[in-house]
């Protein structure tokens, strides 16, 4: 009686604790796989929307996406399973519990009653010979057995997937959550053993009716016990097609890791590209800077040129001066004799055509000096450099200029001097008799003139080819010049078009690594979400028919 009285008070703590336990895990677990299959989808189209490039994407997308939806559906029909086994073993318990009071009590069992309560969670010992659930997963049978393998898993699972504390806290939570319930129900099959002993000597002390009503009570217990055999059996067919799935999107997982490695290829040939650019810019940099002193050498062949200018206008300067003295010397010779005049006619068209030289000349160097003002303003707009140049071009001006002005002073000194020398003439033709004297000493004088004005013109006729050699090559200097500065030009168009191309290439090169990173993480949390929600569906399925098997024990053994 003591006995059957705990088996009462355990059923109905069992009906009150055990039930509430199992609905909320349930609710839990139902909730989480529609989470992870809402992540799982969404990541899969984003993958989708990011590598449209890659052949074959969307449809792979598609499959992946159904395997999704029927792993959830699965999962959700599976879970309504457990619920349906876990009524439908409360309901044998219920029972359990008014038969024993009836047969506490005395009470005869009818056939109607029986089979009105009877649960379709029990069978006899000799109808289980024929069944059989299933040889690809192990069983065990006790509680230190289950646990111990239990905890295995979730070691090994946990030790392979360690991402974060949170995702550990979860695991645990239902962990403890499972043993909890199976420590349950493995109570509940200790307690239906231990009360067994009490049971049967009330059962034989039954009159045969009793004993037949419970009879065909057991054989309708019996038929539904094996329809929830076969209803298993076909569960565990799901579970192997959901398997076969899941081996089907493991592959399509190692399909996208490859794509990714592929991604991974392209982005290296893009560094490759990346750094050739960059050296070919290093080389045009060298390039550009070689130019730039090859410009500053010509720049110091222009000066050295200017200088030589000063130095020729110099020279032009003294010529000028010794031409002054010959003047003079002409103008204290003053002839009267009428060779003497037309010497002198002569000397004054020598005079001219020499002015008229000077003339040319000035106009070269004005020549000159526009080119050089064109030169000065193309280098102004490249280099700052040649902001100096200017400056030295100017002081040439104002040397020239004063030059200028020197030779008109000179000219009207001239002009002055013919003026004297006219009327000194004039004022000769009175005095010739007297310098008639004189004639021979000037005559040799006038010749050793004569020779160091021939000597004069051939050094004036020597300065004025090197005048000619020097405008000649500077005008070469200046066609050179002005290749450089094309040449410097297009090496800056280059360079300006190399460094927008690398910098292009940089930015498409850090948003595919973005872009690349970015889904990589993201298939990396789907899979990791995925094989979370795997090890969570095989720890809950090996529970479910532990816990099964368990009950299915203590049912046998009543």
């Amino acid at each position: 009686m003591e006995r059957t009285e705990s088996m009462k008070s355990n059923l109905k703590s069992l009906d009150t604790h055990f039930v509430p336990k199992i609905s909320e895990w349930l609710a839990q677990n139902l909730q989480d796989m529609q989470q992870t299959s809402k992540q799982i989808m969404k990541l899969i189209e984003e993958d989708g929307n990011s590598a449209q490039e890659i052949d074959g994407c969307d449809l792979k997308k598609l499959q992946l996406l159904t395997l999704v939806q029927e792993f959830s559906s699965m999962y959700q029909s599976l879970a309504d399973q457990y619920n349906q086994i876990t009524g439908e073993s409360q309901e044998a318990d219920t029972h359990l519990e008014l038969h024993g009071e009836r047969q506490e009590a005395g009470e005869p069992v009818s056939q109607k009653s029986s089979s009105h309560a009877t649960p379709e969670g029990k069978v006899q010992p000799h109808n289980l010979g024929h069944h059989h659930v299933g040889t690809d997963l192990s069983f065990s049978s006790g509680d230190g057995s289950f646990e111990a393998s239990l905890k295995e898993g979730i070691e090994s699972s946990s030790s392979s997937s360690s991402s974060s504390d949170s995702e550990s806290e979860y695991f645990s939570t239902a962990i403890n959550g499972y043993l909890g319930t199976v420590k349950l129900i493995n109570g509940l099959g200790q307690q239906q053993k231990k009360n067994k002993p009490v049971i049967e000597p009330i059962d034989m002390n039954l009159s045969s009716e009793e004993v037949d009503a419970d009879d065909s009570a057991k054989r309708s217990e019996n038929g539904s016990y094996e329809e929830l055999i076969g209803r298993i059996v076909q569960y565990e067919g799901e579970l192997k097609a959901l398997n076969l799935k899941l081996q089907q999107s493991e592959e399509h997982i190692s399909q996208l890791k490859s794509a990714l490695d592929k991604s991974e290829g392209a982005e290296h040939d893009l560094q490759i590209q990346l750094e050739a650019a960059k050296t070919e810019m290093e080389k045009k940099d060298a390039d550009y800077e070689e130019a730039k002193g090859k410009v500053l050498q010509l720049e110091k062949q222009i000066l050295e040129s200017e200088a030589i200018i000063l130095d020729s206008n110099y020279k032009t300067g003294i010529l000028m001066t010794e031409l002054k003295q010959s003047q003079e010397k002409l103008e204290r010779s003053n002839e009267d004799s009428v060779v003497l005049i037309t010497r002198l006619d002569s000397e004054r068209q020598k005079i001219v055509e020499l002015q008229e030289r000077i003339s040319m000349y000035q106009e070269d160097v004005s020549d000159r000096e526009n080119e050089i003002m064109r030169l000065q303003n193309v280098c102004m707009e490249k280099e700052q450099l040649i902001m100096q140049w200017e400056l030295r071009c100017k002081q040439l001006e104002e040397s020239l200029r004063q030059h200028e002005d020197e030779k008109i002073e000179m000219m009207e000194v001239h002009h002055a001097l013919v003026r004297n020398m006219q009327d000194h003439i004039s004022n000769s033709k009175v005095a010739i008799e007297e310098r008639e004297t004189r004639i021979g000493s000037l005559n040799k004088e006038f010749d050793m003139m004569k020779l160091r004005h021939d000597t004069v013109v051939a050094e004036r006729d020597g300065l004025n080819a090197r005048i000619q050699a020097f405008l000649a090559e500077f005008s070469n200097k200046d066609n050179h010049i002005n290749e450089l500065t094309t040449r410097i030009a297009t090496t800056e168009e280059v360079a300006g078009k190399l460094k927008l191309r690398v910098q292009e290439l940089e930015e498409e090169v850090e948003w595919q690594k973005i872009l690349i990173l970015d889904g990589a993480e993201k298939k990396r949390e789907a899979i990791r979400q995925l094989c979370f929600s795997l090890e969570h569906y095989r720890m809950g399925y090996h529970e479910l028919r532990e816990v099964f098997r368990g009950h299915k024990r203590d049912v046998l053994a009543l």
